[in-house]
């Protein structure tokens, strides 16, 4: 039998999960926006997926950041 324990903190995680997703997904859209450009199908997706598997790899925003925005750039020709 499954304790419920880690179902609920699955789920905790989930929602976090979902959150961070969201508000990263607001602030490239805005960066691109402000750049003057318009936002490419798919980018923010991609990005915030990158950005979210980085962290979860070395837990430090920055080195997260910045590999995934030079991903991006590279990926979009941005």
């Amino acid at each position: 039998m499954v304790p419920a324990l880690p179902v609920a903190v699955s789920a905790q995680s989930l929602d976090a999960r979902n959150l961070a997703m969201h508000f990263c997904q607001l602030a490239v859209s805005d960066e691109v926006r402000r750049s003057g450009q318009n936002v490419p199908e798919g980018l923010t997706q991609s990005t915030c997926q990158c950005f979210l598997r980085q962290f979860d790899f070395n837990s430090n925003l920055k080195a997260a950041e910045r590999t995934c925005r030079q991903e991006t750039l590279r990926r979009y020709g941005l």
